[in-house]
């Protein structure tokens, strides 16, 4: 899972020194050497390495958006599912006594998971390929759990919730001319795509639980292999296509180096074949699958992804969130095209 940076310190945001008391106590840990705190995802749901004499932990506590605690009990269920047919994922630790696979304390939610030592994902064809094989496998066995009610379904995809987004990072830029015209045409290309996609989903049936966020960051590897899937946080019902398509834009996605203008916004094409021809070689769930919608869900995922941060501080990164979004609206259009002719070659 990545090496913690630095000790716990009181004054940082995050876990102060009593809530770490009160929180551990619910748990076998015996005797602790050492923790610190663990840099790794989304500040919003911090995390703290605990070393001790019965093994290693990570300690995580919930974002309050993704604490409610039936939410939490629906994505427990799936990794013990999948952990019970061999997945690679961490394994949830109970608390003392009551053997719950989370906290509730003081409004918050908390889980502890046994530690996984792997690397990163290195964005090579291996890790790649690996990373298809192992989403199409989750499916697979998640296709085999039951879903209710009360599963969340909602996703980027035709989404009410993306919309109003567009409109808040509209209220969140320098309003320019150019900023205007490239956020209208964000919209216009969200809704020709979710348009279309929607079309061809129609007679898709295969909603069931996915992961939701399944990206190079949450897929550890260890000895050329897949050693853990993480964070199901955002686990849900919907058409598997809905996750695949993400999950390709994310490791098809070329990033420029850290300060880098994102001018080359661009996929890699060998990753994006990589990927899917690796998922539909292993796809049990495949022949279900709308693949002819894979990349207007891709432009429609992608444009989320863009919108969500600049719509909640007007940046994206340390980039200004107007000049990003014009280079988004650029190629937003474009992008989609170019992911439909690659993914041609991988449909069986």
């Amino acid at each position: 899972m990545g090496e913690p940076r630095e000790p716990v310190q009181p004054s940082r945001p995050g876990f102060g020194r009593r809530e770490l008391a009160i929180v551990c106590s619910h748990y076998e840990l015996g005797a602790i050497n050492s923790m610190h705190e663990f840099n790794r995802g989304s500040p919003r749901s911090p995390k703290i390495m605990i070393k001790g004499d019965r093994g290693v932990y990570l300690l995580k506590r919930r974002a309050p958006d993704r604490s409610d605690p039936y939410r939490v009990a629906l994505c427990h269920r799936l990794q013990l599912h999948l952990a019970g047919e061999g997945f690679p994922t961490p394994e949830l630790v109970g608390t003392r006594g009551d053997n719950n696979s989370m906290l509730q304390h003081d409004g918050k939610v908390y889980e502890l998971f046994r530690y996984v030592d792997g690397r990163a994902c290195d964005r090579s064809t291996r890790d790649t390929q690996g990373a298809g094989r192992a989403l199409a496998r989750l499916h697979t066995i998640a296709s085999r759990l039951p879903t209710d009610t009360r599963t969340p379904r909602g996703t980027y995809h035709d989404s009410d919730q993306v919309r109003r987004t567009i409109a808040q990072a509209r209220e969140q830029v320098r309003q320019t001319p150019a900023v205007l015209k490239a956020i209208d045409e964000l919209g216009r290309v969200y809704e020709d795509a979710a348009d279309r996609a929607s079309e061809l989903l129609d007679a898709d049936d295969s909603s069931q639980f996915v992961h939701g966020d399944f990206h190079p960051g949450n897929v550890l590897y260890r000895d050329g292999q897949v050693a853990a899937v993480l964070d199901f946080d955002s686990a849900r019902s919907t058409p598997v296509v809905v996750d695949l398509a993400s999950a390709a834009l994310h490791f098809a996605l070329e990033h420029g180096h850290a300060g880098e203008s994102p001018a080359t916004l661009r996929l890699n094409g060998g990753r994006l074949g990589a990927f899917v021809g690796a998922f539909l070689e292993e796809s049990d769930t495949a022949p279900r699958v709308s693949m002819a919608a894979v990349h207007l869900l891709m432009t429609e995922a992608l444009i989320s992804e863009a919108v969500d941060p600049v719509a909640r501080t007007g940046r994206f990164g340390g980039l200004d969130g107007g000049a990003f979004l014009r280079l988004v609206a650029s190629r937003a259009r474009r992008l989609g095209e170019e992911a439909s002719s690659l993914l041609a070659g991988s449909a069986r």
